[in-house]
Parts: structure tokens; sequence; C-alpha cells
């Protein structure tokens, strides 16, 4: 799969659809008949953006994410959108990795079922908000996923779903409810499993009452602040 995206200065935010099988396609606009992406799989590799650009991407189905914005440059928001939603689960390994100006990312309308986070938002320094639910029933993989995530605020996981270490040591600005969520995700079948959390989050957000009431909901794991 070979693409060449086109941007102008002047355009402004657009919904676009990406085919495969080489493609060049312009802002607003699309060359060749419709061929629907089976991957998106490394094609936003490296891509210089628009300063402080808004990007909705618009796909038929739920594909494959590994690396597919992978040191992207200049997104500020970016939002995924799935016109058919199943049941599949891929891979979102290194998906935004070292995206350093990204501080939204929108999956409320694509079916976050990953099997693979490793490194998916390492050192994403600016972003703060990642939208929607994340079903972690097959995720094997949490390495460095929140790594350097300074400022992320916003984060939620289906219940009883996450079954592998996790850390959210870097993330000091984490809110309550993310906190929440996170513990809330924490399988109550597995054991030998650790979830970590910035210690300056844990303290701007709860109560030590609050807190070991929280983690006592989950005596099989054990819960580390850093």
């Amino acid at each position: 799969m070979n693409f060449k995206v086109k941007f102008k200065e002047e355009t402004p935010s657009f919904k676009a659809k990406f085919g495969w099988n080489n493609g060049e396609f312009e802002a607003g606009k699309q060359s060749g008949p419709t061929r629907y992406c089976e991957t998106l799989s490394n094609v936003f590799y490296g891509a210089i953006f628009p300063e402080e650009y808004n990007f909705e991407l618009r796909v038929e189905k739920v594909v494959p994410l590994y690396m597919a914005f992978r040191d992207a440059k200049n997104l500020k928001t970016l939002k995924i959108v799935a016109n058919i939603v199943g049941d599949e689960k891929y891979d979102f390994g290194y998906f935004a990795m070292s995206c350093r100006d990204l501080e939204t990312i929108d999956f409320t309308q694509y079916n976050t079922r990953p099997s693979s986070l490793d490194y998916a938002f390492f050192n994403n320094v600016k972003l703060k908000n990642i939208l929607g639910v994340f079903d972690c029933t097959d995720c094997i993989r949490f390495s460095n996923t929140f790594l350097y995530c300074a400022d992320l605020e916003e984060i939620r996981f289906v219940e009883n779903t996450i079954k592998e270490v996790i850390s959210f040591e870097s993330c000091k600005k984490l809110s309550k409810s993310s906190a929440t969520s996170v513990i809330n995700g924490l399988s109550d079948t597995v054991t030998g499993r650790t979830a970590t959390f910035s210690q300056v989050a844990k303290e701007a957000a709860f109560t030590d009452e609050e807190w070991a009431q929280l983690i006592g909901t989950k005596p099989n794991w054990t819960i580390a602040l850093a």
C-alpha cells in the first residue's frame, strides 16, 4: 500500500476516505475508484500535517492500526470513524507513538478492541484525552503504552477486561474518574499482575480512605504508586 497525501495551507479540516492499492488524494477529493483500505498500518507513519491539524479519518470498517500515526507531526486532534463496527480485534501497537503535538484521540465511533497496545501512546507529551472505551478482553501487551504521557487526564476501560501488567506512572494528571475506570477495568480472575499509578495523580484525586476502598475491590492485583 502506497499513499501520497496532499494538503493545502488554506484547506480546513476535512473528512476523508482512503483507498488502497496505490492512490493519490487531496483534501476533500479522492481520485480513482473507491476501494476501502484493509489496514491502516504505517499509512501516516512520519506524516507532516498542517499546523494544529484536526483530522477526522473515516473507514468502512475497523482495520489494524499498527504504527498508523507513529511520529506524525502537527496533529492536534485525531478522530477515527468506522462505518461498520463489528467484533474484530486488531493490533494497536505503536499506533500514535511520539505524536508530540496530539492532544485528543477520539475512538467513540471506532471499535477499540485491541490485541496489543504496546507503545501505542508512548511519548505523547501533550495528550490529554483518549475518548471511547477500551475493551481489553483480548489485549495481551501494554508495554510502555502510556510512558511519558504526562498530561493524560481522560481514558476509559470496559470493566474486568485488563488482564496484563499496566502502568500509568507517568500520568501525573490522570483524573479521578479515569483512575477509577482503570481499577474497575482490572480483571477479577487473574493473579500476579501489577497496575501502577502516579503518586502525584493519586494524591491530587483521592483521599487515603477513598484510594484504599477503591483498590480494595481488586485484591488479586498489586496496585503500586510511583
